[in-house]
C-alpha cells in the first residue's frame, strides 16, 4: 500500500509587497494554520520522503509543520513552484523511493491532483492537508480514480 500526503502551503502575504511570487512568506495566520495542522495530525514523519517546492511559502511551511528531525526527509523541487498535474503525476510515477510521500505545492496543481487521483471535487484552501491511499506497492502503477481519501484537515 502506497499512502501520499498532500499538503497546500499555509497562508501568505500578499504579492504587492515583494519583488518575486516566490519570495512571499507566511504571514501569522499562515503560521498559526501550520501549528494548528501540526497539533492536529500528530504523525511520525521519519518514513515519510517530503518534497517541498523551492518557494519561501512552502519552505516556511515545511519548517513550522515538521519535527526538527524530520526536516532531513525534505526535497526541494524547484519543479513544484505552480506545478500544473501532469508535471505532479509524472514526478510520482517515476519516484522509486519510500512508501509514504507528502507533497507541499500550489494551488492549482495540488488540488488537480487530489481531484483527479480520487474523483474529490475539492479545493484546497491555505494549509489543507489531505492524505491519500493506494492498493499498489510501486508509485508508478498510480492513476486516475485509484485513491480513496483517508484523512483531509482544514486548518
Amino acid at each position: 500500500m502506497l499512502r501520499l500526503h498532500l499538503l497546500r502551503h499555509a497562508e501568505p502575504l500578499f504579492f504587492g509587497a515583494f519583488s518575486s511570487d516566490k519570495d512571499r512568506p507566511l504571514t501569522e495566520h499562515g503560521l498559526e494554520q501550520c501549528e494548528t495542522l501540526k497539533n492536529n495530525l500528530n504523525l511520525d514523519w521519519s518514513n515519510t520522503t517530503i518534497w517541498c517546492s523551492t518557494a519561501v511559502r512552502t519552505r516556511e511551511t515545511a519548517v513550522h509543520l515538521l519535527v526538527s528531525e524530520t526536516l532531513n526527509n525534505v526535497v526541494l523541487k524547484e519543479e513544484l513552484y505552480h506545478a500544473a498535474m501532469s508535471t505532479l503525476l509524472q514526478l510520482i510515477s517515476t519516484y522509486n523511493g519510500t512508501h509514504e510521500l507528502m507533497i507541499i505545492g500550489h494551488n492549482n496543481g495540488i488540488t488537480d491532483l487530489l481531484n483527479y487521483l480520487s474523483d474529490n471535487d475539492s479545493i484546497m484552501q491555505t494549509c489543507h492537508y489531505a492524505c491519500l491511499e493506494f492498493p499498489f506497492d510501486y508509485w508508478n502503477e498510480v492513476s486516475r480514480s485509484t485513491a480513496t481519501v483517508v484523512r483531509e484537515l482544514v486548518p
